[in-house]
Order: C-alpha cells, then structure tokens, then sequence
C-alpha cells in the first residue's frame, strides 16, 4: 500500500479544518484533517493502518477518508495547538459574556484546564 507523507511543519493549516473531526477522537488517535475534497477527507496520521481509528473517524464524520502519515510529534503539536488555541479563543468570548469580576484572576490571566492545554 502506497501511503503519502506530509510534513506537516511545511503545511499551511486552515484553522477550520480542526473542526471537521471531533476533538476526542483527533486527541485519542492523533490525527488531523488537511484537505476536504468531494466528501473525501485527507487525514495526516502516524499509523495510517488503524483501522480501529479510520472506522471511528469515518463513522463520526461520514466523510470517506485518505490516510496520509505524518511524524508523531508534529502530530501531537499539530493537535494540541490546533484544539488548545480554540479553547483560548472560546474562553475568551466567554470572559466576556460575563462579568469581569466573577471570574477574573487579580493578575488577569484566563483560567486554564490542566491536563487539557498546559
């Protein structure tokens, strides 16, 4: 089986595209979606042979899917960066739907999840 790699440090990534597999699973298996196609989602992975992972993707989708292996680490920066920057920006509007003094820190940092993005 022929399996194409992309270098994921030389892809521009669209910011939506972290949108097109649910987090829980772009967590679990370190996957990330880089090009949507004619229903057809290219998704960058370290073990493009998981079947397990491609039959849960595909059924929480309902995209067809087309493997591409990736380096594991830039992976896992790829999804950290991708899922933790939107919880930053969710946060954030969420700061100011209320009020500042509910749950502003005195320093003005925003609250953080730990174990979710360090």
């Amino acid at each position: 089986m022929g399996v194409r790699f992309v270098d994921l440090e030389q892809l521009a990534v669209e910011p939506d595209m972290a949108l097109l597999v649910p987090e829980h699973l772009a967590r679990r298996y370190q996957v990330f979606p880089v090009d949507l196609k004619d229903n057809r989602l290219t998704l960058a992975m370290h073990d493009p042979l998981d079947v397990i992972a491609l039959d849960d993707i595909r059924l929480a989708t309902g995209f067809d899917l087309d493997p591409v292996i990736a380096i594991k680490r830039d992976l896992q920066k790829l999804v950290h960066d991708q899922f933790c920057w939107d919880l930053a920006i969710h946060r954030r509007s969420w700061r100011y739907d209320l009020k500042p003094a509910l749950h502003d820190p005195p320093d003005g940092r925003f609250f953080t999840f730990p174990g979710v993005c360090p």
